[in-house]
């Protein structure tokens, strides 16, 4: 038995060392670590902004030369021309390991191999975050970016208060007032600028105006400003159109009902310019379903109006003053983190 056991283990031993001789008398080149390990020391290359722009979706092509014992040697690269590139993927394929060489009959051989690589396109599709790397997104700090490059387009909330003098016909009857302002506004690729205006304002009267009524005037005079806004953003300050329908109310109304009291309808051309100042830096997060950066803004403005109002002693140039805080929402066009 025992020497039946020890011819078994014989020729299993046999067998398996024949079977080990077969395998390697015949095979084809390739990496030790496998194809993806290979394509990891390529893909780890700390690129540039810059030369990720150039690799974006580019295809390459790295050819080998294998010797004997499987020590390769970067031979030609194609699919790009730049030369800082270049040297990276040189100096990095001195840290590429040996293959496995090509063995033909049990005689190891020189042989050629070709890596492909392509270098995704870093720009971001909201569509591609899903709701848990959305929510990872929300906790990126600024600091947190190696580079961020923000798009031009966007949307801005402007909230805050005014000071307003009348001019010409108008101050006569006018002091100076107060009031406030919402702005609420969408910037696009071109840095133009749309959207609506409510602004409202209250001056004390100096005087009343020549009206053939028997009610008495108010002494603070309630103006109103509803419209759109059309504008451009020009670097860190923008300059708006404004096309406002116009309301001043002159005598108290008592009800819905009340036809007798007084308001002075028309509508009011106006130009207003923005100069907002960061306050503390800008927060990445996911808004609307795209990577974003919000921002909070001390915005300061200057405003003129001209109010063409159905009655002449009314009707005039208005001037503002504003402070207000605006905040900011700007999209992200690429980025990458450290």
């Amino acid at each position: 038995m025992k020497t039946i056991l020890t011819c078994y283990l014989l020729l299993t031993t046999f067998i398996f060392a024949q079977a080990q001789e077969t395998e390697i008398r015949n095979q084809e080149v390739s990496p030790k670590n496998g194809i993806t390990d290979l394509a990891l020391v390529y893909y780890s290359i700390d690129f540039s902004k810059e030369q990720r722009k150039m690799l974006n979706d580019k295809e390459l092509e790295l050819l080998f030369k294998i010797d004997k014992s499987g020590n390769p040697e970067l031979y030609k690269i194609n699919g790009i021309q730049d030369e800082s590139i270049l040297d990276s993927l040189k100096i990095k394929s001195q840290q590429v390991g040996k293959f496995n060489p090509r063995i033909h009959n049990g005689i190891p051989e020189s042989s050629i191999f070709f890596l492909e690589l392509t270098y995704p396109s870093k720009k971001l599709i909201s569509v591609s975050l899903n709701p848990y790397q959305q929510s990872l997104f929300h906790q990126i700090r600024l600091e947190d970016f190696e580079y961020i490059e923000k798009a031009n387009f966007g949307s801005d909330i402007v909230i805050g208060l005014l000071t307003n003098q009348f001019t010409g016909s108008p101050a006569k009857y006018s002091k100076l007032g107060a009031g406030m302002k919402i702005n609420m506004t969408f910037t696009d690729h071109k840095n133009y600028i749309y959207g609506l205006n409510l602004s409202t304002y209250f001056n004390q009267k100096k005087r009343d105006y020549s009206l053939y009524t028997d009610r008495e005037q108010l002494s603070s005079r309630s103006t109103a400003l509803l419209g759109i806004i059309f504008g451009k953003w020009f670097g860190k300050f923008n300059i708006q159109a404004e096309a406002n329908y116009a309301v001043q109310n002159v005598t108290e109304r008592y009800d819905t009902r009340d036809k007798g009291w007084t308001q002075f309808k028309g509508w009011s051309p106006g130009a207003v310019f923005n100069y907002p100042i960061m306050l503390g830096t800008e927060k990445p997060l996911y808004y609307y379903g795209s990577p974003s950066l919000l921002s909070h803004n001390l915005n300061l403005s200057f405003g003129i109006h001209y109010l063409q109002f159905s009655h002449r002693e009314a009707s005039g140039v208005m001037a503002e003053l504003g402070v207000a805080y605006r905040m900011t929402f700007r999209g992200i066009k690429e980025y990458r983190l450290k």
